[in-house]
């Protein structure tokens, strides 16, 4: 088990558990640190979006105080590429994409299969593969922003995809878009984590985290650093997976996660 999660949603935006009962899973898990990350706000209103940030700070800082002898509690961000924020509010962010917007509308990458479709149809002509150009796009251009210290599940377009319904993943086109998105992150901002979701296993029954083996060891080539996450709405989530997040790692070459750790994030064997 790792003894950390930084992608931690709660009743403050999509999650269906308040901070602190997160906090009392986290204690029962053995955690050492805990990172909750809500999405960011959107200059529209949207139900899975922070509502209150002034009021979530507040609660995750009072929290950190509270149980300082017994956790590290840190409050981070769901950075959204639609949102602007205050980052100086938070302790790290989390650069994701969750929608992919044309001049005739915008369309949510987990959120719905009807709507999914829809979106390929209306905003891409048919094309599912000029949607995932521009969602992979979208992932790096999000992820070069300054002060992003995680990408957040960098192929989630492929959520609603089981058994490739909307498109081949292995499609040449689907991974040149991938490929081109992990190398201008990679060449920019080495210095970027991306996470081992494995949300997407846990609450959607994929078969492989976000992002899969392939990309794992693209990045493990490349030298870039990883946590593993599981993307918790409620408490009984927030350790899983994770088991199976480090077998996937120690497959793709790592022998370290990133976790948060005094203030920064740091490594820890798997």
């Amino acid at each position: 088990m790792i003894p950390s999660n930084a992608h931690t949603h709660t009743t403050f935006c999509d999650g269906s558990s308040s901070p602190r009962e997160m906090v009392g899973a986290a204690l029962d898990l053995g955690f050492v640190s805990l990172g909750f990350s809500a999405h960011s706000t959107l200059p529209f209103g949207l139900d899975w979006t922070l509502r209150d940030p002034e009021g979530y700070q507040a609660e995750v800082r009072a929290l950190a105080e509270e149980y300082r002898d017994r956790i590290e509690i840190y409050c981070g961000i769901e950075w959204d590429s639609e949102s602007e924020i205050e980052r100086e509010a938070y302790d790290y962010a989390i650069s994701s994409v969750h929608r992919v917007r044309t001049p005739l509308g915008a369309w949510e990458m987990d959120h719905a299969a009807d709507e999914f479709a829809v979106g390929i149809r209306d905003g891409f002509g048919g094309d599912a593969y000029a949607l995932c150009e521009e969602y992979f796009s979208l992932v790096a251009q999000n992820a070069l922003r300054e002060g992003v210290d995680m990408v957040g599940h960098f192929d989630v377009v492929n959520r609603l995809n089981i058994g490739n319904r909307f498109f081949d993943r292995n499609h040449p086109r689907y991974r040149a878009a991938a490929l081109s998105a992990l190398d201008t992150i990679c060449t920019h901002r080495p210095d970027v984590i991306f996470e081992c979701n494995m949300g997407g296993m846990a609450r959607f029954g994929l078969a492989e985290p976000e992002p899969p083996l392939w990309i794992l060891q693209y990045l493990h080539g490349r030298g870039m650093r990883v946590t593993v996450t599981s993307d918790a709405h409620n408490a009984g989530l927030l350790g899983a997976k994770f088991d199976e997040g480090c077998e996937i790692l120690r497959s793709a070459g790592y022998r370290t996660v990133q976790i948060l750790r005094h203030g920064a994030f740091t490594d820890y064997p798997i």
